[in-house]
């Protein structure tokens, strides 16, 4: 019979066997388990998900970090060029669309906004440039109806400010207002619902260097409507 210091003892080593073998499945477990990875989204939808929120400046950081992985990435230096013309960095803008068409030339609507880009820091001589290369491009016909509009306002444009051509301006502006007309659902979508009030603007303009009133009254009228 064993004695009750021996019982103890056999009771303590016991114990200690317990706990080492519960310390041992535990470190084991910690080994063989893999720890669940929780999915990150890429910088690049990140970025997306920003712009269509307005939040430019996020949508350029998450940009940033996805180009310092990829930095060919024709698609996501236009998404970023965009951002910086939406903050009214145009010079940015400008170099971002031209990367986006080094590195990916069939693409054309880079060159596109690069038009409004020029525009808007007054660069009329390069704007028309740009304009002409956009319509003389092959991919130009492929271009979404969004762009069509965009590019027909600044061909307007340049026609009117730099060749001085208001009669021919009103082509390429009738063009873009039917655009409009036509699709505002798309407008809508691309979050510029009164983008149209630009092209009437534009050939408002054009009918008072012509001397049609009427027109250039009508035009003005739906310009007030869609502004207020």
């Amino acid at each position: 019979e064993a004695s009750p210091v021996n019982t103890v003892m056999m009771k303590g080593t016991r114990m200690r066997t317990l706990i080492l073998a519960a310390v041992i499945f535990a470190v084991i477990g910690c080994q063989t388990t893999p720890q669940r990875q929780v999915p990150t989204m890429p910088e690049n939808e990140q970025g997306a998900q920003a712009m269509a929120r307005g939040d430019y400046e996020a949508a350029i950081d998450y940009y940033e970090m996805w180009l310092e992985k990829y930095p060919q990435d024709a698609d996501v230096f236009f998404e970023r060029g965009r951002a910086y013309y939406q903050l009214e960095k145009y010079d940015y803008a400008l170099e971002d669309f031209e990367k986006a068409v080094t590195y990916y030339p069939r693409n054309v609507a880079p060159m596109v906004y690069s038009c409004g880009a020029l525009l808007a820091l007054d660069r009329y001589e390069d704007a028309n440039e740009m304009v002409a290369a956009v319509v003389s491009h092959p991919m130009y016909p492929a271009l979404a109806e969004y762009e069509m509009f965009l590019i027909a306002l600044f061909e307007g444009t340049v026609i009117r400010v730099v060749d001085k051509k208001h009669s021919e301006a009103l082509e390429p502006l009738n063009r873009a207002v039917e655009i409009a007309n036509l699709h505002p659902a798309i407008f809508e979508h691309r979050g510029s619902p009164f983008i149209k009030r630009a092209a009437l603007y534009q050939r408002a303009l054009c009918y008072l260097d012509i001397g049609k009133i009427n027109a250039c009254v009508a035009d003005m009228e739906e310009y007030i409507v869609l502004s207020d």
